[in-house]
């Protein structure tokens, strides 16, 4: 996923122009552009209808010019929703039959004037924030809707099909309120599951932001519903979470917290991004302790006023080489 906004960060902060997405390095096969919107007429737009977007659609998609010599041909897709989306909107164009093909119809248009290979939708969360409870089947009537509109309209670019996939969280409670995953797998492409902001500065306790048994408990849950393994990408973080620790003599996952801590270069209280946390922290050895925690497959660092705490014992949940590779290989496994 590519974060547009990533293009305003301050010039500490590493701002990502599109053009600077090292995709070929690093073999990469599709990339996706976060976020579009919905209008109120209930047909894709760019988010929030801001006209700027769409010179970036392009920008985005000129990647795709360049070729990519290490694997095969780049493919964009275009996010829709995400967690600051009002998700009332997706209720609201798939709740019946007529707003669902005008949305679906949408959807082409859209792909088509901006050169995208497909759409990613990320409703955060069916039924369970911001919905309803007829959620659950209309969002499967709503994938059915987009296949339906994609297969009698294929790629004016590609002469293929276009790609629909959809992002679900790591959270079995609201996967079994919001997603009838065995329809809904049969008319995607593939998932993008979120193992991130699984713990954070909002719980009680200090925990993993890309908890493992949380992540094996969901992705048991996703296959034993009957979703085939090959329909399930992994969707790691790029970033760190943090938090004030209670009691500065515990300092791992499940001590008390209260609250979130540092605010990285982003902006977020409690949000820090890996390059961050590498510059500031890891690289210079800025912290003190850095621990891989087994049961968690997460790194766990601890830092204080000195080094950025504000005040106490801070607690980051982060992932680094030793715990990207304890979740590649669960990952292959599966």
């Amino acid at each position: 996923y590519y974060q547009s906004w990533a293009r305003y960060r301050p010039a500490t902060c590493h701002p990502l122009l599109p053009e600077q997405i090292p995709y070929a390095q690093f073999g990469y096969t599709h990339l996706i552009y976060s976020f579009a919107g919905i209008a109120k007429n209930g047909v894709i737009d760019s988010y929030n209808g801001v006209l700027e977007e769409y010179g970036f659609y392009q920008e985005f998609n000129s990647l795709k010019q360049q070729g990519n010599t290490n694997g095969p041909a780049l493919k964009t897709l275009i996010a829709i929703g995400g967690w600051n989306f009002d998700q009332t909107l997706f209720t609201n164009v798939a709740s019946t039959p007529e707003k669902r093909t005008t949305f679906a119809n949408s959807v082409v248009d859209f792909l088509v004037t901006h050169g995208f290979d497909g759409l990613d939708l990320d409703w955060e969360y069916p039924v369970s924030r911001q919905g309803s409870t007829q959620d659950y089947e209309n969002y499967v009537l709503l994938v059915q809707a987009i296949r339906t509109a994609f297969k009698s309209s294929p790629s004016t670019t590609t002469g293929e099909e276009f790609l629909l996939t959809m992002a679900i969280p790591s959270n079995p409670e609201k996967l079994q309120a919001g997603y009838n995953l065995p329809s809904i797998a049969s008319h995607i492409d593939w998932f993008h599951l979120m193992s991130y902001d699984i713990y954070g500065s909002w719980d009680t306790e200090a925990g993993s932001n890309s908890d493992m048994p949380y992540i094996e408990m969901t992705v048991d849950y996703i296959l034993s519903s009957g979703v085939d393994p090959s329909q399930l990408v992994l969707g790691m973080a790029s970033y760190g979470r943090s938090a004030l620790l209670s009691d500065s003599t515990c300092t791992t996952a499940g001590c008390p917290i209260s609250g979130g801590a540092i605010t990285g270069c982003s902006g977020e209280l409690g949000f820090i991004p890996t390059f961050e946390l590498q510059e500031h922290y890891v690289n210079g050895e800025q912290y003190d302790t850095l621990l891989y925690n087994e049961i968690t497959g997460s790194m766990e660092m601890v830092v204080s006023e000195g080094t950025g705490g504000g005040g106490g014992k801070v607690f980051v949940s982060l992932d680094l080489d030793m715990s990207w590779e304890r979740k590649r290989e669960y990952y292959l496994e599966k």
